[in-house]
């Protein structure tokens, strides 16, 4: 099938080429992965006159939702399981716009007239996998494209060419003028790939992961030693029909896309010698995250200063509490620190989530055994028969009830 079929044979396509003026162009990833005989979840388009309307009109028949992102400008058609449908005003000629992008496998055009359009070289870059950035002034006017040839890189399994990477160490120091929530978004991304430490390393080679990041190289050196071992072990369960319930729980996004494996990346890429965090003054201030995911992070950091050393069952109990909402992610970081990978962490991590998700005796259980009211002793009562649980003692309500009488009474 020819890369005309491939885009006409999608209805929104069809409906957008057929009810737009001419200067229509579907641009960027969309059409390089369709060249790689890849299918993209989102679409990008561009348009000489009336994008809004042309935004509104598509999201009004194909029951999307519409947003303008850049007053007069760039729009977007939000669809169901988060595709999106990007629309922006083409100002000046195709050619021109293609220019001012970043990396030539990003800068592709294709219209029902005119076919593709795209850098010389293009189709080698493809085909050969390389990042090669498009002019080298690109990287000054928008500086985020250094950090994104890195997420680029490990999103395609490209390589980045060597004079692009010269180009990229050149601009690194630009990266922190970019706002925080831009960096974020990228950062986030690489760290959701399940081969992410490679690309990290890549970055911190040129000197781009220190200026996020901003503790010494050494120390982000040694964190990606753990980033790899955690590459490998998700790579372990993801082949492991056994494990297919931790590889869903794994991929569960927190919050600002970022899944529970890229938490455990950042919370490993951010330790300071080791086992120390200042998350306010130091090493996340470029970074502009959520409630949610910094609540999480503080979670783990809080959690993970008990001592690596051997860990009883006791100490286990205290690790999950201390873990809020993160009791799989930290018992993962726990199985990361053994010499050998097995899984006594992580199955004793889902014991613990049952338990707790469905508990023996409830809040008034317990006010009605030590006939008290509402207070801090239920909540007090509620953790020891939790930990009596999990330790063993306890196995069902009865056995509760008669612990709470011979120990609280």
């Amino acid at each position: 099938m020819s890369i005309s079929d491939k885009i006409l044979s999608d209805p929104v396509n069809k409906w957008v080429f057929a009810n737009s003026k001419n200067s229509t162009y579907l641009v960027g990833g969309y059409v390089r992965d369709l060249l790689r005989n890849r299918q993209s979840r989102d679409k990008d388009f561009v348009i000489k006159q009336n994008a809004g309307e042309i935004a509104r009109k598509t999201a009004r028949k194909f029951n999307g939702t519409f947003i303008e992102l850049k007053k007069n400008h760039t729009f977007r058609v939000a669809m169901d399981r988060k595709r999106f449908i990007d629309f922006t005003f083409l100002t000046d000629g195709i050619k021109d716009n293609l220019k001012e992008r970043d990396f030539t496998v990003n800068a592709i055009a294709w219209s029902p007239r005119s076919g593709i359009i795209a850098p010389s070289d293009y189709m080698d870059d493809i085909r050969n996998k390389v990042i090669r950035v498009v002019r080298n002034e690109n990287l000054m006017d928008d500086p985020l494209r250094v950090l994104r040839a890195y997420r680029l890189s490990a999103q395609l399994d490209f390589e980045i060419g060597r004079n692009t990477r010269k180009q990229l160490k050149k601009y690194a120091s630009r990266v922190t003028k970019v706002s925080a929530e831009r960096i974020t978004e990228e950062l986030f991304k690489i760290l959701n790939f399940n081969n992410s430490s490679e690309y990290l390393k890549l970055c911190l080679n040129d000197n781009v992961l220190s200026r996020i990041i901003p503790i010494t190289t050494d120390n982000i050196a040694i964190n990606l030693v753990q980033i790899g071992k955690l590459d490998k072990f998700i790579h372990k369960i993801n082949k492991l029909p056994s494990q297919r319930h931790l590889k869903k729980s794994m991929s569960y996004v927190i919050s600002q896309n970022l899944t529970r494996t890229g938490l455990i990346r950042l919370f490993l890429l951010t330790r300071i010698n080791g086992n120390k965090f200042d998350s306010e003054k130091t090493n996340l201030r470029l970074l502009k995250m959520s409630t949610k995911n910094r609540k999480s992070l503080f979670n783990l950091m809080v959690a993970n200063q008990l001592p690596l050393k051997r860990i009883t069952d006791k100490g286990l109990f205290q690790l999950f509490l201390r873990s809020g909402s993160q009791v799989l992610e930290s018992a993962v970081i726990r199985t990361l620190a053994k010499s050998k990978i097995h899984y006594r962490f992580i199955n004793r991590a889902k014991e613990f989530i049952q338990y707790k998700r469905e508990p023996i005796l409830d809040g008034h259980d317990i006010k009605g055994i030590l006939n008290i009211k509402s207070g801090e002793k239920i909540g007090q009562t509620k953790r020891r028969i939790l930990e009596q649980q999990f330790l063993g003692n306890v196995n069902n309500r009865k056995e509760a009830v008669s612990w709470i009488i011979s120990n609280l009474t």
